[in-house]
């Protein structure tokens, strides 16, 4: 039976470092776009993994946020783009420090089980200023963040401040425009893939590759097979998500991947 999982929608945005003190770029220059007048938000996040981080490694977010227009637990993963996620979104509801069941199954072919517990909170001042066409549509929010992040477990705080544009209406071109004028600014594309990400730094352990290294022409059958069980492995954890969501075709390449692996796991 598929999860009632809440409102899911793609999320792509790019977020930029930016040293403190360095004025936002006026873009009333960019051809089509009007900025529509700024709002303040202040947005209290606390985020939620395993001990030992096993959803950030995964470059999985997972949080429940007040403040701003969009309230709510958030649950982010990644797709092929490399500045495009899938979002889904649930209500506050009444749980503060226990994750919601439909988001929490979501999730348990990377957890497997384990707690999921508060591991670092976030506080964010955040100026929000709509990029408008002219018949008045959002085609982007251009959001100028100052983050002070504590890492739960005596894991001290951190500030920064970051720039991040996130498409509404408008397509990857106004992107790319946006892009060159907050770069001339200052500012550059981030290093850390989210704010959580950043929070973590050297915390944070590396996240395994999308795309296996190449192997060498004679590489010994024990790496030849490392390497498909990976490949196989990962499709397999990736699936579980869609087969929970009642994703059409899912529960064929799930089992696809599942024979694959049976079937090398039945040869070597």
């Amino acid at each position: 039976m598929p999860l009632s999982s809440g409102s899911s929608q793609p999320e792509i945005e790019r977020k930029y470092d930016v040293p403190v003190g360095t004025p936002l770029p006026d873009l009333a220059d960019v051809d089509g776009v009007r900025v529509g007048a700024a709002v303040e938000h202040r947005l209290e996040a606390t985020y939620f993994d395993t001990a030992d981080l096993a959803l950030a490694r995964a470059r999985i977010t997972l949080r429940r946020r007040t403040g701003g227009d969009d309230a709510g637990w958030h649950l982010k993963t990644t797709t092929s783009a490399a500045d495009e996620r899938a979002e889904r979104h649930l209500p506050l509801g009444r749980t503060v420090r226990t994750v919601p069941r439909p988001l929490r199954d979501l999730v348990q072919a990377v957890v497997r089980g384990r707690d999921l517990v508060p591991v670092v909170r976030l506080s964010t001042v955040r100026v929000e200023s709509p990029l408008l066409a002219p018949s008045g549509e959002t085609l982007a929010h251009l959001c100028d963040d100052t983050v002070t992040a504590e890492v739960l477990e005596g894991g001290g705080t951190t500030s920064w401040r970051e720039w991040e544009v996130e498409l509404a209406d408008g397509d990857r071109g106004l992107l790319e425009v946006v892009d060159e004028a907050l770069t001339v600014a200052g500012a550059r594309l981030a290093d850390s893939p989210s704010k959580l990400a950043r929070a973590l730094g050297d915390r944070l352990p590396p996240a395994p590759a999308r795309k296996p290294k190449a192997l060498a022409r004679k590489a010994a059958t024990s790496d030849l097979l490392r390497a498909h069980l990976a490949k196989h492995l990962a499709r397999l954890v990736d699936q579980d998500r869609d087969v929970r969501l009642d994703a059409p075709g899912a529960v064929h390449r799930m089992r696809i991947s599942a024979r694959r692996l049976r079937g090398a796991l039945t040869t070597y």
